[in-house]
């Protein structure tokens, strides 16, 4: 066996994160139960650390972490089998699989592409302006579907153009500006709707475990899509004044153009996959108003309306291939170890040991404020948005309630962060630009600084206020 085919097949990081899980269930199961925690309650807060050690040393697979530690709890007898899987009865699982089906339709069709060409048309020969249009495409394309997707189409215009004006990757501060920005607008884009982001969706679930309380698909647009168009174009500011992208000229943009000129009119598939992902998202603002267009419901109707007679949009194989199983089998794995630290007091005992650390004698925005910094920055360094969410937000949602605030406040903060990274390409939707070689750690962090520092001490206030504004989550 050649020692790169020993590689991929021997992780030091899965190994630590085998033995260290180990530890950890060895010694939860040695802890007595006291008053202030049940021997249950310390079994279910091991299960969830253990959870977050396989996340983080990405032991296995995101989804079969997420199965594992729910057989553990079955296997411990922590909590009755009915609540083990329980994450899995509610109406989440099934809204990020609808959610994900507008992702394949982008995919499948040129759609994104046109709307991006439409951009570079209106952008012209400005090279800084030419940024910010991508940046623009990539940031509503995102609205409806993963972030990672939405870089991928709008790099799939870009890459072809940087290659044939000779911008080679790691020479081109232009080359530079766009794959940096397409990330950072993704990221912007995909916390303007809860369809943008599949952590969205788990933290709307989170919520509802918690206090059955929920945010409507308006209501979430309400704060995310005026947060995103006042940070968009701070980024962008920030990336054409410091990575300083080159001029291009009318011949130039001519080269971009021509890359999807035989694109033509919108064809049959086009249409009909446009007017439903115009109209899913319609019926889901509706919903705010119209309870029987509650999101899940118009989810699964319009994936079925997608497989219609006529419509022929999706085929099962798409659903095979497009949905992200291994994310769906970890929703539901958080949810339910969600249900179990409930269940257990897991979750009651770490609230109480954040109340008493003095966070409720804080004005709660402030408390907000270093929370949010203290999550922005573990998640630049530990990228691993279900891992955060677990941890942070049972204890959060008790803060809220005892400080007099919605719960909804802290979920919107700490699942906007956990959506992406202006500091270091290490989360997926910024490793994915970076991959193409165009910038360095260096460049994502000289231009991602100040926004990240903006992003956090504009997000707290703004979500606080609308939460006040619009009764989130009550």
């Amino acid at each position: 066996m050649s020692s790169e085919a020993l590689k991929k097949t021997f992780s030091v990081k899965g190994v630590v994160g085998i033995v260290l899980s180990i530890v950890v269930m060895i010694a939860s199961c040695m802890v007595p139960g006291t008053e202030a925690l049940s021997h249950e309650g310390a079994m279910g807060l091991g299960i969830m650390a253990t959870a977050v050690i396989l996340w983080i040393c990405e032991t296995f697979p995101a989804g079969v972490t997420g199965i594992l530690v729910l057989v553990l709890a079955g296997m411990f007898n922590v909590v009755p089998l009915k609540t083990v899987f329980s994450g899995f009865g509610g109406t989440t699982v099934f809204f990020v699989i609808g959610v994900f089906s507008l992702t394949i339709l982008m995919m499948k069709t040129n759609l994104g592409q046109r709307l991006t060409r439409r951009l570079v048309k209106w952008a012209g020969p400005n090279s800084k302006k030419l940024v910010l249009a991508f940046m623009i495409g990539s940031a509503l394309i995102s609205t409806v579907m993963t972030d990672t997707g939405a870089v991928v189409i709008t790099m799939g215009l870009a890459l072809p153009f940087l290659e044939a004006i000779g911008h080679k990757p790691g020479q081109s501060n232009l080359g530079k500006c766009l794959m940096i920005g397409v990330a950072f607008a993704a990221i912007m884009g995909g916390f303007c709707t809860p369809a943008g982001h599949s952590m969205n969706v788990l933290a709307l679930g989170m919520l509802q475990e918690f206090n059955g309380a929920s945010i409507g698909f308006l209501q979430w647009m309400l704060v995310g899509v005026p947060f995103a168009i006042v940070l968009i174009p701070i980024c962008w500011i920030f990336l054409v004044k410091i990575l300083k992208p080159e001029p291009i000229t009318e011949g130039d943009i001519e080269t971009i153009l021509s890359g999807t000129s035989d694109l033509g009119k919108l064809s049959t598939l086009e249409k009909k996959a446009l007017v439903m992902l115009i109209g899913i998202p319609v019926l889901w603002i509706l919903g705010n108003w119209i309870p029987l267009l509650d999101t899940t419901t118009v989810a699964v109707i319009g994936l079925a309306i997608m497989f219609m007679p006529g419509m022929n949009l999706l085929e099962w194989e798409d659903m095979q291939k497009g949905v992200p199983w291994n994310i769906v089998l970890m929703l539901g794995g958080i949810l339910s170890l969600g249900s179990i630290l409930g269940a257990t007091g897991g979750a009651a005992y770490i609230a109480n040991l954040f109340l008493s650390s003095g966070v409720l004698a804080m004005d709660p925005l402030v408390a907000l404020l270093l929370i949010g910094a203290f999550a922005y920055l573990l998640h630049t360094f530990l990228p691993v948005a279900p891992a955060i969410l677990t941890i942070f937000l049972p204890p959060l949602f008790v803060f809220a309630e005892a400080a007099g605030i919605p719960p909804a406040v802290p979920m919107l903060i700490i699942v906007a962060i956990v959506s992406g990274n202006f500091i270091l390409p290490l989360n997926p939707t910024i490793t994915v630009a970076y991959a193409k070689g165009y910038f360095t750690f260096a460049d994502v962090a000289k231009a991602g600084i100040i926004p990240a520092i903006i992003f956090v001490a504009i997000l707290v206030p703004w979500v606080s206020f609308m939460a006040g504004t619009l009764g989130l989550g009550m």
